[in-house]
């Protein structure tokens, strides 16, 4: 979205959405769903949960009913709709099929969470940051969004580094829902039990809600890392490729993780999105279909830290990276001089606002989620 008002873009919703007689529903009843009602049952009255999903219709979550859409349609009577799903366009498409209208009656979930804490409480509650601490990684994707391969002299972040962009970051931050380390492949730093464990001292619970590793399950974790993931309660997301990588460790990191008590998330890839590199255009020319681009596409709640720059998008810097794509100035928010009085502006950069209301990446990338038609095998390896 392209800023106009900056600063003061959320000041009617606000009004809007402090109303203590609003009643919400949850459209989502899956991780971020289930951690939002948690995190804000105190603030918030909820009526339900709504999926798509059949298996969970009919059931409860966080003692909520989960609803169908259709019986949802039957029942809605003006209370506010919060979106927690990934598939955020055919949500609002389906939501808007019911004469619901966005930014009145529904909004994504980091736009509540978000505009609420700061306008009621005066402070800056955002959904997710994930810090790359990693260029290497263990497996060599032929068409990794990342562009790992084509990194010609991959480095270990140092240490240090990690935490000054951390403490810029958390200059302007008072909360981050969930906190991600990634990389390439974030255990194989050499360093990892020491970067985490910093940072569940430092930061978690109280700034950082929730600690997230992402890997592609080929290290397996050591007793001294299972050992940290307990201690700070770590979510472990994998993906398993069908075994195209023949890499991976499924099995036994699922086992030893079970046994262990750590969270995880198992997520089966049948295709990847293809990003279209290399490629100086993805077709799209106009103003106007950069910015419809950049609103519909998923990626741009990918919240990460490239020095003391914040970026929507983790695979714009690493177009950088490799000088695909140079990042321009109003690619990024410059964390590096705190502004008490910039803190709306932060908000709304985070929520998708910038002064173009696209990033420069947009026009070369074809996209991920709800905009890519482009698809592919996950995990294919180079030779």
């Amino acid at each position: 979205m392209k800023w106009t008002n900056k600063g003061h873009e959320y000041d009617e919703i606000a009004a809007h959405l402090i109303d203590k007689k609003t009643r919400y529903y949850i459209w989502g009843a899956g991780t971020f769903g289930i951690a939002f009602c948690e995190e804000f049952c105190k603030e918030f009255s909820f009526t339900a949960f709504v999926d798509r999903n059949i298996r969970k219709q009919g059931t409860e979550v966080c003692g909520l009913p989960v609803l169908s859409p259709s019986d949802f349609q039957k029942q809605w009577n003006g209370e506010i709709v919060i979106v927690s799903t990934g598939m955020t366009r055919s949500a609002y498409e389906q939501l808007e099929s019911f004469g619901l209208v966005r930014h009145k009656d529904f909004y994504h979930i980091d736009e509540i969470s978000s505009i609420y804490m700061l306008y009621k409480y005066g402070k800056v509650y955002l959904s997710d940051l994930t810090i790359p601490i990693t260029q290497y990684c263990t497996l060599k994707c032929k068409y990794c969004n990342s562009f790992i391969p084509k990194i010609k002299n991959p480095i270990n972040f140092d240490i240090q580094q990690i935490r000054d962009e951390l403490e810029a970051y958390f200059r302007w931050t008072d909360t981050v829902n969930i906190l991600g380390l990634v990389g390439g492949d974030a255990m194989s730093h050499p360093r990892f039990n020491e970067i985490l464990r910093w940072i569940g001292d430092t930061y978690y619970p109280e700034r950082a809600r929730h600690l997230e590793i992402y890997s592609n399950a080929v290290i397996t974790p050591t007793p001294q890392t299972l050992e940290l993931f307990r201690k700070y309660n770590v979510f472990y997301r994998f993906t398993d490729y069908g075994g195209s990588s023949g890499k991976q460790n499924i099995d036994q990191i699922t086992a030893i993780l079970r046994e262990n008590g750590i969270r995880y998330d198992h997520v089966k890839f049948t295709d990847w999105f293809d990003s279209g590199y290399p490629q100086t255009t993805n077709g799209i020319t106009s103003e106007d279909g950069l910015r419809r681009f950049f609103d519909m596409c998923d990626r741009k709640s990918c919240h990460t830290i490239y020095g003391s720059k914040l970026l929507f998008c983790g695979q714009c810097m690493s177009a950088d990276w490799i000088d695909y794509c140079r990042l321009a100035d109003s690619d990024y928010f410059d964390l590096s001089i705190y502004d008490e009085t910039r803190k709306r502006e932060f908000v709304e950069y985070n929520l998708g606002f910038n002064q173009k209301g696209y990033m420069e990446y947009c026009r070369m990338c074809n996209g991920s989620l709800n905009v890519n038609t482009h698809k592919i095998i996950p995990g294919e390896q180079l030779g």
